[in-house]
């Protein structure tokens, strides 16, 4: 072939090449975006309702498929012994506060009586130094008569008048004496009264206390025979019937919150580099002649299971980690359990270690 030939199809030639594998690698990289596909599920948020303690269903009026508003009775037990416990515990409560009432109220009129026998022992010991007082005039005054009557100055009637004056004088200075002990007395009795009436009524304000944590126990036990819908939602399963019996902690409804609702997908190790937070998806479910537009939100830190295991020990295992799409369907075609296909429609990649996610 002439040289000027060749130096004609060279280029040529070259030129061909260069444009076959830039379309090779063009149609690669569209194949890798548009390809690019992963199962996943609807999911949402799902409320199980059942009650605390176990009981007869006597009201359930929702079924699968309903739409509850948030405080709508979902559920009610039989509360007819709840309700007798409460109505024992209030009585048991009326009847301690009404002891500690009277307690109160003894313990009042006995600090009253002691003061008032404390008033008495200080009278008393006041008539007591009194009557000593005269008894000791009475005294020196029997003495001088009777040292009068010894030297015949003063008469027998005189010794006798005298003489009888002090004896009345000691009798009365016992009887004072007499009457201060038993007011002391009184007054020790009262305040031995008094003090085991304060340990009664501890008694009585502890016995108060564990009656109203009957009555809040017995208050928390009637409302957990009510179970009202925490959210707006819709009632994805039913497991009991009015009438059955329900052990405590069994799930009797699942209330789907349809509002609240994401596309979860597994994605491959491979592909957490090239897509993160904000990462635009394409949504479609079969059946659905619609394609729904979603982001990612969330992805998971840690890898989970592994879609390929290493069993010619020439592979690494691939894992996978969770994603979550948030999905744009306001007319609620999408609905919990389906199974979609979601394909990237931008590829974001991961942001760096402190970089805020996008929202």
């Amino acid at each position: 072939m002439a040289p000027k030939v060749l130096k004609k199809i060279i280029p040529v030639l070259v030129a061909v090449v260069l444009t076959v594998l830039t379309v090779n690698f063009l149609l690669r990289e569209a194949a890798k975006k548009k390809t690019a596909e992963f199962s996943g599920t609807v999911e949402a948020t799902e409320v199980n309702i059942g009650p605390k303690v176990p009981g007869r269903v006597v009201h359930l009026p929702f079924r699968e498929g309903d739409t509850v508003k948030k405080g709508d009775v979902l559920l009610r037990l039989d509360d007819r012994e709840a309700k007798a416990g409460l109505e024992r515990a209030a009585a048991g409560l009326e009847a301690s506060k009404n002891a500690l009432k009277e307690g109160d109220a003894r313990l009042e009129a006995g600090e009253m009586s002691q003061k008032t026998a404390s008033a008495e022992v200080a009278l008393s010991e006041a008539e007591y130094e009194k009557t000593r007082v005269i008894l000791d005039e009475s005294r020196r005054k029997f003495q001088r008569i009777r040292k009068l009557y010894e030297e015949g100055f003063a008469s027998n009637d005189d010794l006798d008048t005298y003489t009888a004056k002090y004896n009345e004088m000691k009798e009365a200075l016992r009887a004072e004496e007499a009457r201060v002990r038993a007011a002391m007395s009184k007054t020790e009795e009262l305040a031995s009264s008094v003090k085991a009436m304060r340990r009664l009524l501890e008694t009585l304000r502890a016995r108060v206390r564990e009656r109203q944590a009957d009555v809040s126990l017995e208050k928390v036990r009637l409302d957990d025979m009510t179970q009202g819908a925490p959210v707006n939602g819709t009632v994805a399963y039913r497991a009991f019937e009015p009438g059955e019996f329900v052990p405590a902690g069994a799930t009797v409804l699942t209330v789907v919150d349809l509002s609240d609702k994401w596309v979860r997908i597994d994605l491959d190790e491979t592909f957490v580099g090239r897509l993160g937070p904000g990462a635009e998806f394409e949504v479609r479910a079969g059946g659905l002649d619609r394609v729904f537009k979603a982001k990612v939100f969330e992805m998971g830190r840690e890898a989970e299971f592994a879609t390929q295991r290493d069993v010619t020990r020439g592979k690494q295992d691939i894992k996978t980690f969770r994603v979550k799409l948030r999905v744009e369907d306001p007319e609620g075609f999408l609905k919990p359990g389906m199974t979609v296909i979601a394909s990237p429609f931008s590829w974001q990649a991961v942001p760096a270690a402190g970089a805020p996610c996008p929202r």
